[in-house]
């Protein structure tokens, strides 16, 4: 079920419909971040479920050509069943790494897409408590993947520590798994909101610094 929730974070083309018991296609369905060999080239593959077992892989760019690919278990790893592509999904790792060939073509090597790519961007508001001074308007953090599932967080007012952050999935939102740094992040707003308690003695709430935001700095 992790899987299947984690994806719909993510935006990936599954669906885990009535119609069809999840298999191996769902399981490797999803977003993948990793290089071009030869050339070293990085780019992001989407891996979508076609039909039983079988998944249709495209790039977010050129140099990896479209394949359609049958599946099958060995273990705990999901590969090719025939054709000329190969495919290797270590389904389960932290992180799951795939590794897939089109035929001739080129050869990616990376890993699934995870919470902490999807919470990490730069972000702009206010400090609106704070137990041991002032709010203060203006304040931008950096949230950064470190890990699996897991983020730092910097800012540009010293008053608020570097924090690292665990993820977990809760209610359709990115929240802190555990420790005394309450993060918040919701997706449903446009831009994406967030709201952050370092060590719950500072707060700070803000939102996702769009690209037109960006460009204007």
């Amino acid at each position: 079920m992790r899987i299947a929730t984690l994806l719909v974070v993510l935006a990936a083309p599954l669906s885990l419909a009535a119609n069809h018991a999840p298999d191996l296609g769902d399981a490797a369905a999803g977003h993948y971040v990793g290089q071009l060999s030869p050339g070293g080239a990085e780019i992001r593959l989407t891996v979508s479920r076609t039909a039983a077992n079988t998944v249709r892989i495209v790039s977010d760019g050129p140099g990896f050509p479209a394949t359609e690919v049958p599946l099958k278990a060995n273990g705990k790893i999901i590969i090719q069943a025939s054709g000329p592509a190969t495919f290797r999904l270590q389904h389960g790792a932290r992180p799951e790494r795939l590794d897939v060939k089109s035929g001739s073509g080129p050869a990616f090597s990376g890993r699934r897409l995870d919470l902490a790519d999807v919470a990490q961007g730069v972000y702009e508001g206010d400090v609106i408590s704070d137990s041991k001074g002032s709010s203060k308007a203006d304040v931008k953090l950096t949230v950064t993947r470190i890990d699996v599932d897991k983020v730092r967080i910097t800012s540009d007012y010293p008053r608020l520590p570097s924090i690292d952050v665990p993820l977990q999935l809760a209610m359709g939102r990115i929240i802190s798994r555990k420790g005394d740094s309450p993060f918040v992040l919701d997706r449903s707003n446009d831009p994406p909101h967030l709201d952050v308690s370092f060590h719950n003695e500072v707060s700070w709430a803000g939102a996702r610094r769009t690209t037109a935001a960006a460009s204007e700095h």
